[in-house]
């Protein structure tokens, strides 16, 4: 009973009484601030050792791409590479494989490009390219930030691309255009711009292959891009039209060419922004239309005022300008004023050392252009040392059956003859025109002047009947000259 009581008295109920696992109030309240103050003392740590100077270097990074283009821009060279460079390790440092890394490495590989450093500017422009392939969604982080996953990405392997076909590497230029082409399509749509402009390039290195077919067709596939985006895409119609425009000359189709041209011309004064150097391509082209009709006036007129506007467009130093000089020269040779198209000639051979490297194929045509006026001057021995130059250069990058090897050959061959070297100067013709058959089919106007050559050295060999077969033939064909649409 006094045990009962005991137990009643003592609270105890048959079970272990229960402890209590939560500190005071006033140890909760010591441990929150504590936790707290550890919160904001790590969030501290972290915005000055990894935020802070990211969110500078940013800034940093930005004003030194800004910079660099500035410096390259005023042609500071050393200035503006170093600033490339300094961005560039910024970049990688705070932000590896990220677009602002592709992005450092583009103005790095633009800069090696326009100093004509292609090597250098190609392994770049590859690990951009790597870095958009592993992260398609890297874009650059100001000039697309709002753009569509992948634009980026389609522009570093066009440049891939044109610097390929710059070094006459045509096949891996080809796959570059043609995978730039598939990455625009898929993450931007077929219709898509920009997809109608890498199209387009292609189509030109095909032209330039004499692959008039597959380049025709391109071009008409990038101008149904263009006239599917209207005004916004007027530039690119005008730029295709003239591009479809120089195939037909190359197929001797100058009434469809000249209808294209008046076309893209009246849109180019219009809609397209008046922009002078989709202009000078136009007149020029158009310059080869009359120059291949025997208009030698109205070409030379044409290719003169495309020269004033590409000077307003690129300056003196322009590729372009290049190109335009030697249809000048061209047309002064058709008129006999030899010395003068020989002064424009080392104008543009000077130009397109500089730009693209004196052992270039561009500047290889030039060489071999040059040639044909120690010809026309009759400084036999000087054409045939200068025709070798260029020939010795472009076996060298092209392929055997290139239309610039058949141009050479049929210069060196005018040079055999000069010399009275007729056994060589008959090879060379006939190789010459073996190749432009091949490229042309055997009825093209773009055979006529080799067959006539061919024809000429023929008869003074003795070989009479040879000699009248293929002056008939050249008859038949319907013209007494060659196209000007010399491609170099």
């Amino acid at each position: 009973m006094d045990a009962e009581i005991n137990s009643s008295q003592s609270g105890f109920t048959g079970r272990k009484p229960k402890l209590s696992s939560h500190p005071s109030k006033k140890k909760r309240r010591h441990r929150w601030l504590v936790f707290e103050l550890a919160t904001v003392v790590l969030a501290v740590g972290l915005w000055f050792l990894v935020i802070g100077p990211r969110m500078k270097a940013g800034g940093d990074w930005e004003a030194k791409i800004n910079a660099g283009d500035a410096a390259a821009k005023a042609k500071d060279y050393p200035k503006a590479k170093a600033l490339y460079q300094s961005a560039f390790r910024e970049a990688r440092r705070y932000w590896p494989d990220s677009g602002r890394v592709a992005l450092s490495q583009v103005h790095l590989a633009q800069f090696y490009r326009d100093q004509n450093q292609l090597a250098e500017a190609l392994a770049l422009y590859q690990q951009a390219a790597q870095i958009y392939e592993r992260n398609p969604a890297a874009a650059s982080p100001y000039e697309t930030f709002h753009a569509p996953p992948g634009i980026d990405w389609g522009t570093v392997v066009e440049n891939i691309a044109s610097l390929y076909e710059k070094e006459s590497r045509f096949d891996k230029a080809e796959q570059a255009y043609k995978h730039a082409i598939a990455i625009e399509e898929k993450f931007l749509g077929a219709d898509w711009l920009d997809v109608a402009y890498i199209t387009s390039q292609l189509a030109f290195m095909y032209e330039y292959q004499s692959r008039l077919d597959e380049a025709e067709a391109l071009y008409r596939q990038a101008i149904k891009i263009a006239e599917k985006n209207g005004n916004a895409g007027s530039a690119g119609l005008a730029e295709g039209l003239t591009g479809l425009a120089a195939v037909h000359v190359d197929q001797g189709k100058y009434e469809d060419a000249k209808q294209l041209l008046l076309r893209a011309y009246e849109i180019e004064n219009s809609v397209a922004g008046n922009d002078d150097q989709l202009k000078a391509n136009t007149l020029a082209t158009l310059g080869l239309v009359y120059g291949a009709q025997g208009e030698g006036q109205k070409a030379l007129f044409l290719d003169e005022r495309a020269l004033v506007l590409q000077k307003k467009a690129g300056g003196m130093e322009h590729p372009g300008i290049a190109t335009l000089l030697m249809d000048v020269a061209q047309r002064y040779l058709d008129e006999g004023k030899n010395l003068e198209a020989e002064a424009l000639l080392r104008r543009a051979l000077a130009i397109r050392s500089k730009v693209f490297g004196a052992n270039s194929t561009l500047a290889a045509g030039i060489t071999s252009t040059l040639s044909l006026a120690y010809d026309y001057e009759g400084r036999y021995k000087l054409a045939e040392k200068t025709a070798k130059q260029a020939l010795a250069i472009q076996q060298k990058k092209l392929r055997p059956d290139d239309p610039d090897i058949a141009f050479t050959y049929n210069r060196l061959a005018l040079a055999y003859e000069g010399e009275g070297r007729l056994a060589e100067a008959e090879r060379l013709f006939q190789k010459a025109l073996d190749i432009r058959t091949r490229l042309y089919g055997p009825e093209s106007p773009n055979n006529v002047v080799i067959m006539e050559n061919l024809a000429r050295v023929d008869y003074k060999e003795g070989k009479t009947a040879l000699a009248w077969k293929l002056q008939h033939r050249a008859e038949n064909i319907g013209r007494s000259r060659q196209p000007g649409h010399e491609k170099h």
